[in-house]
């Protein structure tokens, strides 16, 4: 697991989404900057990565979450 450690980063720390950028590392930080969002990372996997966020997301506040994947922001 602290492996994918490194893929995460926080962005609004009031922010109620979580997104998982799939396998686009290059998503994560313009994620990010997204108002609302608090805190934006990749899987490599989809059946073990998607439960992993979940069971680690500790943050009280969030409330969704989103995937993306190779979409223009």
């Amino acid at each position: 697991m602290a492996r994918h450690a490194r893929h995460i980063s926080g962005g609004d720390p009031n922010g109620p989404v979580a997104v998982c950028a799939l396998t686009s590392e290059k998503l994560v930080s313009p994620l990010v900057g997204v108002q609302g969002v608090a805190i934006a990372g990749i899987v490599y996997t989809a059946n073990l990565g998607i439960t992993r966020i979940i069971v680690t997301i500790t943050m009280p506040q969030i409330r969704f979450l989103s995937s993306a994947q190779g979409c223009a922001l």
